[in-house]
């Protein structure tokens, strides 16, 4: 090796050990401390993996996560579950696989549920139980198979299980009998959600939080330059990893200094991205009608669409030769309505709860236009309290759902007022 080759490489040398050391006393100088080759390594080869969570609206747009849910904004009805995401949801968007639309049997009797979260465990969990009571004590179902369509979703409130009817029936459906066991979302959700967020209280609920989803042409925009930015950084690291220039400090430095403009960047496109779903929170879209009502206003009108919205399912119903039974579901925070022990209260009673106020106070406008149901020729038959001599622990969560022994009375007691009302026709 001739001695200008060998000065060359021991310049080099010294050249990267001086930025080593220089890049350590720089980093120590903005961070208080040495850098560390493992945590160089650790980061860049995180962010070579995975990027950030970009906002994604290809198949799903429109589409909200709740609770394991997902669900899609519908045309009509305001929302349904997404069956490309979820099992035993069918093309139609409701749990179970039984299509509405199949061909009327002679042998068969179907029946319609509908109604929220509750009318929705009562087709998937205590289906069969209802399906074998209606059978025992309705001599017109006595000979026939029963097929429960579960048409209630959770967070469906008035005028959504009138629209599900009259949507299926335009599309051809049959029912032999409609159930309706509602009340709790339609005074709760109405006036806890919508109203307080300034949103039409008749609206679908957390119509806001699914409208905003949509994207616009500003807000697709954002997104691409999100992707782009996100890529970059994603990339960066990449040509590090790859060479696995973690090793050195100084590289290392220089990655962090790459990787800062990357994320923000990031960050400035995901602050403009929010402004511009904010921006939109005032539009009609989201808003709807002007209410100007009080918490008060909110209750009488919303136990009156329901009375309302009842009246029409009827009506739809005796046009087509249905029987049409609406049925007002029970509610722990219904003052009377349970005998509670500790145990039960513990799981199923919270004293604070945001839902508990609009129960409280919404429930004797449901009984109220309840009756008002029944005068006018409706099968109606208020099940508010139908727990309230009972101590044994029926509900589930402190919300209103609840376990199979109550479920299973619930379906007991539809079934022996179904076969009562099939003995007196409903007045036209």
């Amino acid at each position: 090796m001739s001695k200008k080759t060998l000065f060359t490489l021991l310049a080099a040398i010294l050249s990267c050990l001086l930025m080593e050391a220089g890049s350590d006393g720089l980093y120590f100088l903005m961070r208080g401390r040495v850098p560390s080759q493992s945590q160089f390594k650790s980061r860049i080869l995180q962010t070579a993996r995975h990027s950030e969570d970009v906002p994604k609206f290809d198949p799903e747009a429109g589409s909200m996560q709740w609770k394991g849910f997902f669900e899609v904004v519908h045309p009509y009805l305001g929302f349904v579950m997404d069956p490309q995401r979820m099992k035993e949801v069918s093309d139609y968007g409701f749990f179970g696989k039984a299509s509405p639309m199949a061909s009327r049997l002679n042998d068969a009797a179907v029946v319609g549920v509908f109604g929220g979260s509750v009318a929705r465990e009562m087709g998937a969990v205590t289906g069969d139980f209802l399906a074998q009571k209606l059978k025992t004590l309705c001599p017109a179902y006595r000979n026939r198979r029963i097929v429960i369509l579960n048409l209630g979703l959770g967070g469906y409130k008035q005028p959504q299980q009138l629209m599900t009817l009259a949507y299926f029936l335009a599309l051809g459906a049959h029912f032999d009998a409609v159930i309706n066991l509602d009340g709790f979302n339609d005074i709760v959700l109405t006036g806890n959600e919508n109203f307080q967020n300034h949103v039409f209280p008749f609206f679908p609920r957390d119509w806001a939080l699914r409208v905003n989803n949509l994207p616009t042409p500003d807000l697709l925009a954002g997104i691409g330059r999100l992707y782009l930015w996100d890529q970059g950084r994603k990339y960066w690291a990449a040509l590090f990893a790859a060479g696995r220039l973690y090793n050195s400090n100084a590289l290392g430095c220089l990655w962090n200094l790459g990787d800062k403009y990357f994320s923000q960047k990031h960050l400035l496109w995901a602050a403009v991205i929010e402004g511009t779903r904010q921006s939109g929170k005032s539009g009609y879209m989201v808003t709807g009608p002007a209410y100007g009502g009080t918490d008060e206003t909110v209750l009488k009108d919303s136990a009156a669409v329901w009375e309302r919205c009842s009246f029409e399912m009827n009506a739809l119903c005796q046009a087509h030769g249905i029987y049409y039974g609406h049925f007002l579901q029970p509610n722990q925070y219904d003052e009377g309505s349970k005998i509670m022990g500790d145990r039960e209260r513990k799981t199923a009673f919270r004293p604070d709860h945001p839902y508990r106020p609009w129960a409280l106070h919404g429930y004797p406008y449901l009984r109220k236009q309840g009756k008002q149901l029944a005068k006018e020729g409706v099968h109606f038959h208020d099940l508010s309290m139908i727990f309230s001599r009972n101590d044994e622990p029926l509900y589930s969560d402190d919300c209103c759902h609840l376990n199979p022994t109550g479920m299973d009375l619930i379906a007991s007691a539809i079934a022996q007022a179904i076969r009562n009302d099939m003995s007196t026709p409903p007045s036209h």
